[in-house]
Order: C-alpha cells, then structure tokens, then sequence
C-alpha cells in the first residue's frame, strides 16, 4: 500500500514540456551536429527523452503543425501550404 501511494504522489509531480519546433531538422549538438553549440538543450536532453524519429505528415510547416496542435489530418483540417 505505502509503494503505491509512493507511486501515485510520484504522478501527481510529474511534469511535462512539449517543445515544438519546424524548419530547424536535428541540428542540434544532442543529435551529434557538433558544430553547433546548443548548451541548454543539452542540460534539458540530459534530463528528458530524446526521440531520434520523428515523421511529418506533409513535407511543409503549416500543415504539419497544424495536424499535431490539433489531433486531425492535415486534409481534414483544410491546410494544404
């Protein structure tokens, strides 16, 4: 009982960041592009995840943002470009 109320207050102080980005692709220094110097990325990525993949269903920005902020395929949203 006391390791799953220990589990459940864990929970409770979860926190969670999306950040969202488009037109930078992985050049970052946590994606080893090590011309770049991005030190607070790397202070975050240390204490996050870190996904290596990551597909766009429309190769322009708008629609792809627009599909993730809302849930729904670009064409069903009506953004094309």
């Amino acid at each position: 009982l006391n390791s799953n109320f220990q589990i459940m207050a864990a929970l409770a102080q979860t926190n969670l960041v999306m950040i969202m980005f488009d037109d930078l692709r992985p050049e970052l220094s946590i994606y080893g592009r090590h011309h770049m110097i991005t030190p607070n990325f790397e202070r975050l990525a240390k204490k996050s995840v870190v996904f290596d993949y990551a597909f766009a269903q429309v190769a322009v920005c708008n629609p792809s943002r627009d599909s993730l902020l809302t849930g729904l395929r670009p064409d069903t949203v009506g953004t094309y470009n």
